[in-house]
């Protein structure tokens, strides 16, 4: 639908439909619209290697760019995928944190946040969602990855996919609890309170609640009431 397609900020395209995402790609690249990439089948490869090249912003798991680039390390695989035509590339390795390129620039590595893992379903497509949520907003590009990495740390300590996707304050809570700003209200504004924002908020300010509590379970320091924020950390 090529109305939907000029109302959006960001197409995301992955190897199911390859034509017809092709041709998506190509209108979306002539309006002017970011495309980004979701692909994780390496044996799907070569079937979307025309789609994938089209792919500004393409973010894979450590296994997919092992597999088709046989690169011995995530930098190697990022610099491996690389085009001229790419805005970002980013390997994503779970635990390990994730390695990216942008523009001209070197790799660069990011730290994943420090969680008890429970279920990694839906993982890929939180971080996957949020990135592309700071890239329709204009966030540059350290900040979305940021973002995206702690949601993905919050979606693997619960088990579930869309039920178990984090909230906004949640990710917040999660940022503070590091020494990092509160990202998601930097850039897009004081979140909305709700049940389960109110349950981690409770737990960050010492109240411990019954058993369902997520702070327990990521073992998060209590976060500090006051401070103040230099872009990157707070203090």
């Amino acid at each position: 639908n090529a109305d939907l397609i000029r109302s959006a900020g960001v197409l995301l395209v992955g190897d199911y439909g390859v034509p017809r995402m092709i041709r998506a790609a190509r209108f979306a690249l002539a309006a002017n619209r970011s495309v980004f990439g979701d692909f994780e089948r390496p044996q799907r490869y070569q079937d979307a290697r025309e789609m994938i090249d089209l792919v500004e912003h393409l973010i894979v798991p450590e296994s997919f760019a092992q597999a088709v680039t046989g690169a011995a390390s995530p930098e190697q695989m990022v610099n491996a995928l690389w085009s001229p035509s790419r805005a970002v590339i980013c390997i994503t390795c779970g635990a390990d944190g994730y390695w990216y390129r942008h523009s001209d620039q070197r790799v660069s590595f990011g730290a994943s946040f420090p969680v008890q893992a429970v279920d990694s379903t839906g993982c890929g497509d939180v971080f996957h969602g949020v990135y592309a949520l700071g890239l329709s907003r204009g966030i540059p590009v350290g900040v979305r990855l940021i973002l995206a990495c702690a949601a993905a740390a919050l979606q693997a300590t619960r088990e579930g996919t869309q039920s178990a996707t984090p909230e906004r304050l949640e990710i917040d809570n999660l940022l503070a609890a590091n020494g990092q700003c509160r990202l998601f209200s930097k850039h897009f504004g004081a979140p909305e309170m709700t049940t389960r924002s109110k349950l981690d908020t409770d737990t960050a300010g010492g109240r411990m609640p019954g058993s369902t509590s997520r702070r327990r379970l990521i073992g998060l320091p209590k976060i500090p009431s006051k401070g103040s924020c230099d872009g990157s950390t707070c203090t």
